[in-house]
């Protein structure tokens, strides 16, 4: 059912019927084709929060937009790069790493079969997608701004208690709601509910929202909602168009709640490549191919710190990790088991690494492994450029 924010947007309901015009969605979307692949479960089949993470392949790979050159044209040590790599090989669930330097792929490796055509689950790497994807929400005019308050945009037949009442989408982009929340626990509750979203909102509000972090996928769930119900396109299909699409990605699997609603920071399946595609474009300003798809302001705005996280090492911006290692200041995308995009602006340098997370594996401490083994390798034979 319509909410009255999109029944505002239709205008004069006699208008809409005299030109026959839905108001289900905008008319500038009426005429784009729905470029989601169809979703296995259905939405009412749904009844697990997190999925079990099968590996897709995509039949046709899409070009990388990537130009492939030696990692000591663009100042790097092949035989460091190929240790870290040996190294990496070592822990039994990592599927990929990838080096990016002023632009250009400059290593690749694949490991324990894993092959470039192969998406997996990203997890929570996702977060910082939706991150994007709300900055360019709120440049098209969908979302007026940080500050509006989610109660206005999510439909009205949801529940808001006075506390929830005065939820904004800052507080959700920064893990401050909250809500009483334990992270890998309070989702088992989530899936028993009918109405996810609803269970979400249910739950008591412990510290004023905006004063705490509290990392919460429940809340970049609502996210993808208030992304839904403001832009009246789904998560996936906006994403695609918006984001994906002007990559040339091509999304092979994304999650869904029992509403139909897609997964918010969790449950997308990229290949190595397209995340990778992802932390250049973020790296490049939002710029991909001579295309902007995220405002650099905004950019600009989610990688500065917000809130101080529940590491101490880290800061929290805009569903961004934060963070400085070897004088180097870091924006990192962080998933489940190893799914990791790191972007170090000052060398114009990417690492993407990716893993199996059909089974339970200790993480490797990915932070050293980069300060180490891939900043290691840069020599100040050919510095950071853009060219």
């Amino acid at each position: 059912m319509p909410s009255m924010r999109r029944l505002a947007k239709c205008g004069f309901f006699l208008t809409c019927l005299l030109l026959t015009i839905s108001c289900s969605r905008p008319l500038s979307l009426d005429s784009e084709v729905e470029t989601c692949p169809q979703q296995v479960p259905n939405p009412p089949e749904v009844t697990s929060f997190y999925e079990d993470d099968p590996t897709y392949v995509d039949p046709d790979v899409s070009p990388t937009n990537f130009e492939t050159t030696t990692p000591e044209s663009q100042g790097m040590i092949s035989q460091r790069l190929a240790s870290g790599a040996a190294l990496l090989e070592t822990v039994p669930q990592a599927l990929s790493l990838l080096v990016i330097r002023n632009g250009k792929l400059v290593f690749e490796r694949y490991f324990h079969g894993s092959q470039s055509n192969h998406a997996n689950n990203i997890h929570s790497a996702s977060k910082t997608l939706l991150s994007g994807l709300i900055g360019i929400a709120l440049e098209e005019g969908f979302i007026e701004s940080i500050d509006e308050k989610i109660s206005d945009i999510l439909p009205q037949d949801l529940n808001f208690n006075e506390k929830a009442k005065s939820l904004t989408v800052k507080h959700l982009l920064t893990m401050s709601a909250g809500f009483d929340w334990k992270e890998d626990q309070s989702e088992s509750l989530i899936e028993n509910e009918e109405n996810w979203l609803q269970a979400i909102l249910n739950l008591p509000i412990l510290q004023t929202p905006g004063t705490a972090f509290n990392y919460n996928t429940g809340l970049t769930h609502l996210l993808s909602a208030v992304l839904t119900e403001s832009s009246e396109m789904d998560t996936c299909n906006f994403g695609s168009k918006y984001f994906f699409r002007p990559m040339g990605i091509s999304i092979k699997h994304w999650g869904r709640d029992p509403q139909g609603y897609y997964s918010g920071g969790y449950n997308l399946y990229l290949t190595a490549l397209d995340l990778a595609k992802v932390a250049q474009m973020y790296l490049q300003k939002g710029e991909w191919d001579g295309k902007v798809v995220v405002p650099s302001h905004w950019i600009q705005e989610a990688t500065q710190p917000k809130i101080q996280s529940e590491h101490p090492q880290y800061t929290y911006g805009y569903l961004w990790w934060l963070f400085t290692a070897g004088g180097h200041a870091i924006y990192k995308m962080w998933g489940y088991g190893g799914q990791y995009a790191y972007l170090v602006p000052d060398l114009n340098l990417v690492m993407v690494t990716t893993a199996d997370t059909k089974e339970v594996y200790p993480e490797f401490d990915a932070d050293n492994f980069l300060l180490n083994q891939i900043i290691g390798a840069v020599t100040p034979l050919v510095p950071a450029t853009n060219r």
